[in-house]
């Protein structure tokens, strides 16, 4: 799976990161993405579903395990919309703070 929050979504946002950290942040960025996406897709499951995706998550690739997901849960592109403009508000917040010292 591509990384969903990119340098160009930063930008895009008005998060100047200096290069050196740019790396850095992207990967905290996409792994908090993924674990909230991940804790939402479950709460939605049912248990069948659950028993089917851990499955799957135990003996396939993350992306057999992601395209099941996106088989199998219908708000799964809200869901990750939501999360990135909760996580690029946070940035920004915090872009905006770390600027203004």
């Amino acid at each position: 799976m591509e990384p969903i929050i990119t340098p160009e979504l930063l930008a895009s946002t008005g998060i100047d990161v200096p290069n050196e950290q740019v790396a850095p942040m992207l990967d905290y960025f996409n792994g908090i993405l993924e674990e909230r996406v991940g804790e939402s897709v479950i709460e939605i499951l049912d248990d069948q579903q659950l028993e089917v995706l851990s499955k799957l998550q135990e003996t396939s690739s993350d992306e057999v395990a992601y395209n099941w997901i996106k088989a199998n849960v219908k708000e799964l592109d809200e869901i990750i919309k939501d999360e990135v403009d909760i996580l690029l508000g946070d940035a920004v917040e915090l872009s905006d703070a770390f600027s203004s010292e």
